[in-house]
């Protein structure tokens, strides 16, 4: 069954290169292959950097009894900040259509990684009383 899924997904794969070098011109080929390696590179060197580095500082630093707390925090903080990207950026805003992007996308960003950081701490505090409650009985 694993060699028909093989040979059906390359059959697809090459359909879909066909279509695409079909329908479009050698300079948006070109956009598209400098998006695909340049979204490899920013996943790869950036975002995969910066997650190592927090679970080493995770492992280092934080108790591990509040240890997942702090991880789902920034899972959240983390999930949230990628899909929040484009308009934190202004990708889409015109100068000429105020009604695109009207908010403050940056401060109302700030406000849910605060909200995020303060329900973490009163969950990992909780359980650590808890914890520390169950400890000394």
């Amino acid at each position: 069954m694993r060699a028909v899924f093989l040979i059906v997904g390359f059959l697809v794969m090459v359909l879909g290169l066909w279509l695409l070098w079909e329908a479009n011109s050698i300079d948006t080929l070109i956009n598209v292959g400098v998006w695909l390696v340049a979204g490899v590179l920013l996943h790869d060197v950036v975002l995969a950097t910066i997650v190592a580095l927090a679970g080493w500082g995770i492992a280092q630093f934080v108790p591990p009894r509040i240890r997942g707390w702090v991880q789902g925090g920034l899972v959240v903080a983390g999930a949230i900040t990628i899909m929040a990207t484009p308009v934190l950026i202004g990708a889409g805003r015109k100068p000429d259509n105020p009604s695109l992007l009207p908010l403050n996308y940056p401060l109302n960003w700030l406000i849910v990684m605060v909200v995020i950081a303060v329900v973490t701490v009163l969950l990992g505090a909780f359980t650590g009383r808890r914890a520390t409650a169950a400890d000394t009985h």
